[in-house]
């Protein structure tokens, strides 16, 4: 792992289910390349953690 996706987890406020329909759109974006897909992880966390982005209920 290149990135603490776990750690960033907990920091972001989210439930488990929503980090892992995060996690499962990422993945299908990027199934062959890890890093690309734990750089885009911290990134949506991130901008969840600053107040850009948003996990809307589907």
């Amino acid at each position: 792992m290149m990135y603490d996706i776990e750690a960033a987890f907990k920091k972001s406020g989210l439930t488990v289910e929503e980090f892992e329909r995060i996690k499962s759109e990422v993945r299908a974006d990027f199934p062959n390349d890890d890093m690309m897909f734990e750089l885009h992880i911290i990134r949506i966390l991130n901008a969840i953690k600053k107040g850009y982005w948003r996990v809307e209920n589907s």
